[in-house]
């Protein structure tokens, strides 16, 4: 899975909610990639995620668009309290598109990754994008829809099924149409 989005959104802090269960409040700029891999369950199946959370920072663009290739899944996050972070959202798709992960499912193929829109920081008070302003923006792009908080832990671990399951159910479909044509 990998995550994109803006500086400062919460992409390691929802990746950290998820696998560790918590909520680190003290901000760390990501440099260039961290990653790591949780060991869970999916359909029945025993998988290892591997969780390429990348920088949003322009600094870091030549090391981030290294891994776009291949992906399977990916996390696009905008923090609801940052317009800017939310109008970015077209510069995300079209950079992922350029280095062969088109996001928005006017470029993607049916076998392309699994896309989960989060609009995270859902518990802060100062919200300026609306929750109808985001599912338009999924809908309209064929990703998955969710608002999330880091924080409390809000609609985490189902957007993370979410893609999981779809993954999973993806590799599963290609096994049998694999199985099917030898």
């Amino acid at each position: 899975m990998l995550s994109v989005g803006s500086g400062a959104v919460g992409k390691s802090t929802l990746i950290k909610r998820y696998c560790e269960g918590r909520f680190v409040q003290k901000y760390i700029t990501t440099i260039g990639i961290d990653y790591g891999v949780k060991p869970t369950k999916v359909l029945g199946a025993d998988v290892k995620v591997n969780f390429f959370d990348t920088s949003g920072g322009d600094d870091f663009k030549d090391i981030r668009v290294e891994f776009y290739a291949k992906t399977t899944c990916v996390m696009l996050v905008y923090d609801v309290t940052n317009r800017y972070s939310f109008s970015d959202l077209d510069s995300w798709l079209v950079e992922a598109k350029r280095h062969d992960c088109p996001l928005s499912k006017t470029h993607r193929s049916k076998d392309g990754p699994v896309v989960i829109l989060c609009a995270n920081k859902v518990d802060l008070p100062r919200r300026c994008v609306s929750r109808e302003e985001g599912s338009d923006f999924a809908a309209t792009h064929g990703m998955f829809y969710f608002e999330t908080s880091a924080a409390t832990g809000e609609s985490v671990v189902e957007a993370m099924n979410c893609a999981l399951s779809n993954v999973v159910s993806q590799h599963q479909e290609t096994r049998k149409r694999l199985a099917g044509g030898a």
